[in-house]
């Protein structure tokens, strides 16, 4: 019997402290421990930490899911660790912004894969597999048509700057500013998931 299914257990030391958003993730500098690579006891490291998920049955939607989450686990943790390096020497708002949302996608990563290997479930908390359709439909959109899939990538952070240029400017009544807040988060997900998967081919 496991005790603690969401794998808590096997987040970095620096995971564990002050998980709520907004918090600048060291008190004072600590180097990020890296993620793990390559092979413990002979077998893949994922196999390893997550023993009981199917990881070679691709053809299973939720191994697709598990695969997809340990990808961007691994890829959120060398953004941190890439922002990490300049952080102190250039402090800039994007930066300070990133890092806690990096952070906290990373923790749910941890957390997703921790319970489907506990129980065989998913909390459907992470973006990247709440949207699962819609990511196999770009994938499959950036292979077949790649200029359709960046014209509609640049379409998406057209949407993000306009309803954000929206928010930002003259007040509206609360119930239009619930509308374009709606809007904004509509656009934002979609435009963060077509970059994970832009940022995936370029990893392949």
């Amino acid at each position: 019997m496991r005790s603690d299914p969401t794998g808590a257990a096997n987040l970095p030391p620096l995971l564990h402290r002050n998980p709520e958003p907004g918090i600048r993730i060291r008190k004072k500098k600590e180097p990020l421990e890296p993620e793990k690579t390559g092979k413990a006891n002979g077998t893949l490291q994922k196999e390893a930490e997550y023993p009981n998920i199917n990881w070679s049955n691709l053809e299973d939607p939720d191994v697709q899911k598990a695969t997809i989450l340990y990808n961007d686990r691994i890829n959120t943790f060398r953004e941190m660790v890439r922002l990490d390096k300049i952080i102190d020497q250039e402090p800039t708002k994007e930066i300070v912004k990133r890092l806690p949302e990096l952070r906290i996608r990373n923790l749910l990563c941890f957390k997703e894969l921790g319970t489907y290997n506990g129980t065989g479930k998913f909390l459907l908390e992470h973006p990247l597999i709440r949207h699962f359709s819609l990511r196999c439909e770009l994938e499959n959109m950036l292979v077949r048509n790649p200029d359709q899939f960046l014209e509609e990538y640049r379409n998406v952070a057209n949407n993000v700057s306009r309803y954000r240029s929206y928010l930002n400017g003259d007040k509206a009544d609360k119930k239009k500013a619930d509308s374009w807040k709606q809007q904004l988060k509509k656009h934002q997900e979609r435009e963060n998931l077509m970059k994970d998967i832009l940022t995936d081919q370029r990893h392949e």
